[in-house]
């Protein structure tokens, strides 16, 4: 009971004690397996059910409208039942399906499915995310810039996510978190994760409303960044910057070939068109004043659509389509496109933060430059 005890107090006292961080790891439709040293479950209310194991077998189960969770000890003959939406796990040194997870796991039931979720307190979030969005062994300024924005970005999803079970995805929708990426590297690479956080630890961006600012960045802007309103859809001013340094770096460019039987596999797939369709052509509609596409024309023999560039990249794929940075042309029933940069455009660009600090540039210098509308506050 003493065991279960630490997980009870962990959401009322150390959620005072620092910002927690919720993140959905990952989405299951049936079951899980958890392995690791005392893991203790699995109710968020002190009762003799809860038990400690080194692993567990967990299977959702929706039985007449109500959630159910079946929790069997591993190399044990004991299976629990709990009704319930939620369930709580904690333990030391806890796997999830073989993936290295935080200490503190909740289990959340949806109709069809089942969110698994961390909680961690933001600066233990940060050693997840940072050498996950930034290769580590870049200038430790670079790496103080990207832990700020970061910092101010989760503290901005927190507040917009109020109302969600959880804050942030584990994944390129947010930021990518991966507990084992710090755990692989040298003692001294890790040494400089762990001073980029400490060094900045509390600092963040902050808006012209004095609000945290929802610091967007990305990997390369191709020579220029882009403001957040000719992306998504709201009204929202980053302030732009030119960067010199990206384009001439070796991977700033890309090109990718699409067949129209591909596209039209593509178009089905994503948007339901049916197989009397048949793919003709794809056309820009208009550009930003960066002269990223912002809107494209999908012709068929008999319709056409007009789709954001942004849903294109995700159609094609964003490891394959870099960016909304580009040109294409249509030739013998094949696409041909070619762009430069790697990312959506706002915000701080990677490869540009690596050059300012590579030239001496200090990481408040880096931030000015590409969130010329924030300033950079201690909360």
């Amino acid at each position: 009971m003493r065991c279960f005890l630490v997980i009870f107090l962990f959401f009322s006292n150390f959620l005072a004690a620092e910002e927690i961080v919720a993140v959905r790891l990952q989405t299951s439709k049936d079951s899980i397996e958890l392995t690791g040293k005392g893991i203790v479950c699995c109710s968020k209310k002190m009762t003799h059910n809860s038990f400690v194991s080194d692993g567990y077998t967990i299977t959702y189960k929706r039985i007449d409208g109500l959630s159910y969770w079946q929790v069997s000890v591993k190399d044990a003959d004991i299976t629990k039942m709990f009704k319930a939406k939620r369930l709580f796990l904690t333990g030391p040194n806890m796997y999830v399906n073989g993936v290295k997870a935080p200490r503190y796991l909740e289990l959340y039931a949806k109709k069809k499915s089942f969110d698994v979720i961390a909680h961690l307190g933001l600066e233990e979030y940060l050693q997840g995310v940072l050498p996950s969005e930034m290769p580590a062994s870049w200038h430790l300024e670079a790496l103080k810039a990207q832990a700020i924005a970061s910092r101010s970005y989760t503290l901005a999803m927190i507040r917009h996510r109020a109302n969600k079970h959880f804050n942030l995805e584990s994944t390129v929708s947010d930021q990518v978190y991966n507990l084992k990426k710090i755990s692989s590297f040298s003692q001294r690479i890790r040494k400089r994760v762990l001073k980029a956080i400490q060094d900045t630890k509390g600092l963040v961006l902050l808006g012209a409303d004095k609000g945290v600012y929802k610091a967007y960045y990305h990997a390369d802007c191709g020579g220029q960044t882009e403001e957040p309103h000719q992306v998504w859809q709201y009204n929202s001013k980053n302030g732009t910057a030119k960067d010199p340094y990206c384009p001439s770096q070796r991977n700033s460019r890309w090109q990718a070939t699409f067949s129209h039987q591909k596209i039209n596999q593509l178009m089905r797939k994503k948007f339901g068109y049916n197989e009397g369709e048949v793919f003709e052509n794809l056309l820009v509609v208009n550009k930003s004043p960066s002269g990223r596409v912002k809107d494209v024309k999908v012709k068929f023999k008999n319709s056409e659509k007009v789709i954001s560039a942004q849903k294109m990249r995700e159609l094609l794929g964003y490891d394959i389509m870099k960016s909304t940075l580009f040109e294409m042309k249509n030739v013998d029933n094949k696409l041909f496109i070619k762009g430069k940069g790697n990312g959506h455009g706002v915000g701080l660009c990677q490869w540009g933060a690596k050059h300012w600090a590579d030239k001496g540039r200090s990481y408040r210098e880096i931030l000015n430059h590409y969130y010329p509308n924030a300033i950079i506050k201690q909360l």
